[in-house]
């Protein structure tokens, strides 16, 4: 049987900058597909009307 171990404060601060580091990718997806769509949907609204 394993024992467990404890995390440190060191291995704490790594999971939360690991964490943090994730969710400015995923942000930074995000915001990179909102734009594309918006991009998108104003070259072909202007296709469309035009």
């Amino acid at each position: 049987m394993k024992s467990k171990k404890s995390l440190n404060k060191d291995d704490m601060d790594n999971l939360e900058r690991m964490s943090e580091g994730i969710a400015n990718k995923t942000m930074k997806a995000a915001e990179g597909i909102l734009l594309r769509e918006i991009f998108l949907e104003e070259k072909y609204s202007v296709i469309f009307a035009g």
